[in-house]
C-alpha cells in the first residue's frame, strides 16, 4: 500500500489548525502594536 490519502475532513482540520496558528500570530502582533501605541499615548498625555 502506498501513502495514505487524506480524507476531506482531515484536510479541513489541518487547514483550520494552520489558519488558527496564523490568526494567533497576527493577534499577538496586533496586541504588541496596540500595547506600544497605548504606552506612547500614555507617556504623551502624562
Amino acid at each position: 500500500m502506498g501513502e495514505r490519502v487524506l480524507l476531506p475532513e482531515e484536510v479541513d482540520r489541518i487547514r483550520m489548525t494552520n489558519k488558527g496558528k496564523q490568526r494567533e500570530e497576527r493577534a499577538s502582533r496586533d496586541w504588541c502594536f496596540l500595547h506600544s501605541l497605548s504606552k506612547s499615548i500614555y507617556s504623551f498625555t502624562v
